[in-house]
């Protein structure tokens, strides 16, 4: 798409692209806008949140095989959110655990768990063995 700077994509079901526009007006304002888009099938594009300043809040481009929106909402307490497709929205406590990042506590609330990429066996094997 044409003057759209979008850091994050989303497809749904139907195939449509959903895309979050950001800019930047300037040192004059110092104001940054959003506004969140979609790209049907057959090239309409459309807005889905139409253009407001600030940053996206209440929105993400996180979704699993359901249709739910998951999003972290950083208030006084971080706590995750679930929008269902039907627009019920469900808040989950993020717990903290000692020694532990938020990003690792709020991927721990949603019941995801880190994992750690390996070296292949044989460079494993050859770093052990010197």
């Amino acid at each position: 798409m044409a003057d759209v700077h979008t850091h994050e994509l989303c497809l749904d079901a139907k195939d449509n692209l959903y895309g979050e526009h950001l800019w930047y007006e300037g040192d004059a304002t110092k104001k940054w806008g959003h506004r969140v888009w979609r790209l049907k099938p057959d090239g309409t594009v459309s807005d889905v949140i139409p253009a407001r300043e600030g940053f996206l809040k209440d929105y993400s481009f996180v979704r699993d095989r359901a249709g739910n929106m998951y999003w972290a909402d950083r208030g006084k307490k971080t706590v995750i959110k679930k929008r269902s497709p039907d627009g019920k929205i469900a808040t989950h406590q993020a717990r903290r655990r000692e020694r532990e990042s938020p990003r690792a506590s709020d991927s721990a609330a949603l019941g995801m768990r880190r994992t750690q990429i390996q070296k292949p066996r044989q460079e494993r094997q050859k770093s052990t063995s010197v």
